[in-house]
């Protein structure tokens, strides 16, 4: 769960850094950042 919620936090951080809803933008820092990416796929096998 920590990891979770320190997933979403970088994740806010970024969308504040992008315009709001810019999704190409979103997609564009996730592939640069192999770390999050990796997070983000987890999370998505989890939630299903």
């Amino acid at each position: 769960m920590e990891e979770l919620l320190t997933s979403l936090k970088k994740a806010q951080e970024l969308q504040k850094k992008l315009d709001q809803g810019n999704m190409d933008s979103m997609f564009n820092i996730l592939n640069q950042d192999p770390q999050l990416k990796k997070q983000m796929e987890e999370l998505r096998k989890k939630m299903g």
